[in-house]
């Protein structure tokens, strides 16, 4: 999917923006559910950035993460 400018203006803004309808409602769901059990986790945990190297990070911004990567927010 490709940004129309002002939205590419608005995350600049912001940082972030919302994207309606990008997401079903059944993958809505799936993170829901993945989002409260992380919640319920003690923390910090441990990630990885690319290159391999460890940071500490608690749950909810480590698995928030996996968003960037999900298809749907890629355009595939």
């Amino acid at each position: 999917m490709r940004l129309k400018d002002d939205q590419v203006e608005e995350f600049d803004r912001k940082g972030w923006i919302l994207l309606p309808g990008i997401l079903s409602s059944e993958e809505c769901s799936v993170l829901t559910e993945a989002a409260f059990e992380v919640l319920e986790r003690p923390g910090p945990e441990v990630a990885r950035e690319n290159d391999g190297s460890p940071h500490v990070c608690w749950g909810v911004i480590c698995s928030m993460s996996a968003l960037t990567d999900w298809p749907a927010t890629l355009g595939f």
